[in-house]
């Protein structure tokens, strides 16, 4: 570093002194934050008499001279500017750049910063390269002046990639033949074009505020029949209200109000078809919602409920794309996930599934690999039974992996061994233990303890796997022999067992105890049937898309949602309804703040007596043959693993209970005190309530 100074300093030379002046000026501000305030103020002070004493006896001793160009008097400090030869001043201008940009120099200088989005702006197809010449997409000053637009939104730019989801899932899609079309966000209009090529719609409605960028790119769509054109905005509810009218829609019908439980059931309409491009980055907050997105794909669920925008002529199909947090929220992949959009979405919907996305994983919530093992093979069993042929090049690692097994006549059944996971550290030790092979770990080198850890690590996770796996092995058997039990001797024996096996939870350390439940409610929610999670009960497996195919390149979701009639109680709201809908909602939000919590348990703490009022009208809960369990204490049901049947009963049970609070004193229950916060994502809720057992 001295070094690099020293250099500095030579190449500097021509304005030494300036820049020892700077630096010492910028050393006192840099110091001056340490130092007390009269410190810094009184040195200040005596600089500003050294520099006044010293100008004004060289001003009173010396003539001014003749060629002086400007004197600048500012209080006593009395500054002299001298002029400057032009052709001098230029020359050394020349030469000091010169130097600053010399190899010796480089070193010095700090690195520039590589802008994040400029890694996602890669245009290999035309369209994307269309997009990429608007420069909406840039930062700064190299954003073109003038151009509106929402550069947050992310596009479809491969024509292949629509030809492959169309040829995907055609069979379902035809059923649509001839219907009206909205399209909300089509942008460029790649896959709006696929999809009227296929569908020929009676009428197509464009639903695109941002004109200036996309109008152009969808001029060859809407010179084809039937096309209309808006730049109404498909999320704001006003706008799509008026969309929804016989001047635009002059085909459907308004079916009957079936919100409040009046006018019957909603039936499905497949005269009508809804797109949208949700797909955003980076997303942006509104309020409570971490993104517009979700708050959109919030209300497009609960409209189903209502009756309410577009379904009410009907049960409307929708085809969304959406980025991977928004994906995750109302398709989750595990327990920890199911939270309370995913449970609704469960309750309201025939369908729900990814049609095409990013091969990707969850290391923060992850599965026994036995499950998305075993999960796969039924797929594939409904894939081949239904005629769904996956393209070449789009298979998932899970698709891949179950093919090469069925080849090879392997089955791995989930339950039936100790979990394994996808570490994240097991690359590392991979890789490490190749070294060690080669010969190029060194004893007591910073990579031989890196690999002695890893090892521990993978030996110490084994142990706490395999422990939760003898545990639920043991209540397993339990269950079993509950049921089986026909006499009063048998079931005591019985009993005697289980509350054996509840004092080792008890006594379990709380990171294995929580170990437990993971690996207990994943499997008691696979293992049902109908299964509980929508990923689950998929139709087929995703098609894998790439980065490249999206401009910018952030790889999206399109799900596939198709609503249903939802139980009846589900749809008693609003005025003149019994608000059943309303308090279902409540009860929900108060039993997944404390999602691991036991539903008995959950019910004590909502409301005083609803456990002993409710609960033993929802046999449901206590039968293995519906997804519950014979098991009490720690091996009773959990909030999160309740399924569609054991929730429609709750709410029965609940609208019958004769000492049931109103719903204001409902609502002031469950939003009273810190207990009742949903539970984040990571479980951070969960041991602060397990002393309730």
């Amino acid at each position: 570093m001295l070094s690099v100074r020293s250099n500095a300093r030579a190449l500097l030379s021509p304005l030494a002194g300036a820049s020892v002046a700077i630096a010492r000026r910028c050393q006192c501000q840099c110091q001056a934050p340490f130092q007390s305030q009269f410190q810094f103020q009184q040195r200040q002070q005596q600089q500003r008499r050294r520099n006044t004493t010293t100008t004004a006896t060289e001003s009173a001793s010396a003539p001014p001279e003749p060629d002086t160009l400007v004197k600048k008097v500012r209080k006593r400090r009395v500054v002299k500017t001298k002029p400057v030869d032009p052709l001098a001043a230029a020359s050394e201008e020349s030469d000091l750049a010169s130097k600053l940009h010399s190899p010796e120099l480089e070193i010095c200088r700090e690195p520039k910063k590589a802008n994040p989005r400029a890694s996602l702006l890669v245009a290999e197809t035309d369209l994307a390269k269309k997009l990429h010449d608007t420069r909406l997409w840039r930062s700064g000053r190299v954003r073109k002046q003038g151009v509106i637009g929402d550069w947050h939104r992310v596009n479809v730019v491969s024509e292949g990639l629509c030809d492959d989801i169309i040829e995907y899932i055609k069979p379902s899609l035809l059923r649509h033949k001839g219907c009206d079309l909205i399209d909300i966000f089509p942008g460029p209009g790649l896959f709006s074009s696929k999809m009227h090529d296929l569908l020929e719609p009676r009428t197509h409605i464009l639903m695109e505020p941002d004109e200036d960028i996309y109008k152009p790119m969808l001029e060859p769509l809407l010179q084809r029949p039937n096309t209309v054109y808006t730049t109404r905005s498909g999320i704001i509810w006003s706008d799509l209200n008026e969309i929804m009218t016989p001047a635009f829609l002059p085909h459907q019908i308004e079916r009957s109000n079936f919100a409040g439980g009046r006018g019957g059931e909603p039936k499905r309409n497949d005269t009508l078809l809804v797109m949208a491009n949700l797909a955003t980055y980076p997303k942006r907050k509104y309020r409570s919602f971490d993104s517009v997105t979700q708050l959109v794909l919030f209300q497009f669920m609960s409209a189903i409920k209502t009756s309410a925008l577009f379904h009410k002529y009907g049960l409307v199909r929708l085809l969304l794309w959406v980025a991977e947090p928004e994906e995750v929220g109302l398709v989750p992949r595990s327990v920890q996930r199911r939270r309370r959009m995913a449970v609704e979405a469960e309750l309201s919907t025939d369908w729900l599934y990814e049609v095409a996305g990013p091969d990707s994983k969850d290391h923060w919530f992850q599965r026994d690999k036995s499950i998305e093992n075993e999960g796969g093979h039924r797929v594939v069993a409904r894939m081949r039974s239904n005629g769904y042929v996956t393209p070449p090049g789009r298979e998932t690692r899970l698709l891949t992996k179950v093919l090469s097994q069925l080849e090879e006549g392997k089955t791995i059944l989930a339950g039936e061994q100790q979990p394994e996971f996808d570490r994240k550290y097991l690359p590392a030790l991979i890789e490490h233990e190749k070294l060690e092979a080669d010969g190029k770990i060194v004893l007591k080198s910073p990579e031989y303890f890196r690999l002695i850890y890893l090892r521990y690590k993978v030996q110490w996770n084994d142990k706490r796997s395999g422990s939760a796996f003898e545990l639920m092995k043991e209540a397993e058997q339990i269950a079993k022999d509950l049921v089986a039990a026909t006499d009063d001797a048998s079931r005591t024996a019985v009993a005697a067992r289980e509350a054996a096996w509840n004092r080792k939870i008890e006594v379990l350390n709380a990171n294995l105890r929580k170990e437990y439940f993971l690996h207990r409610d994943n499997l008691h929610i696979f293992h049902q049937s109908p299964q509980v999670l929508s990923w689950d009960r998929r139709p087929c497996e995703p098609l894998r898309v790439e980065p490249t195919e999206f401009y910018p390149n952030v790889p999206s979701f399109l799900l596939d949602i198709q609503p249903k009639a939802m139980f009846p109680l589900l749809r008693e709201t609003g005025i003149g309804s019994s608000h059943a809908a309303e308090s279902f909602e409540m009860i929900l939000r108060s039993m997944l703040a404390t999602s691991v919590l036991p539903v008995s348990k959950a019910f004590e703490r909502l409301w005083t007596g609803a456990a002993e009022g409710v609960l033993p009208y929802c046999p449901s809960l206590r039968d293995p043959a519906q997804g519950g369990t014979p098991l009490g204490g720690f091996g009773e049901i959990s909030c999160r693993s309740v399924n569609e049947k054991q929730l429609t009963e709750i709410i029965t049970a609940w609208e019958k209970w004769p000492f049931k609070p109103s719903f204001n004193e409902l609502v002031g229950k469950v939003n009273e005190g810190p207990a009742y916060r949903e539970e984040d994502e990571r479980g951070a809720a969960t041991e602060r309530v397990l002393s309730a057992f």
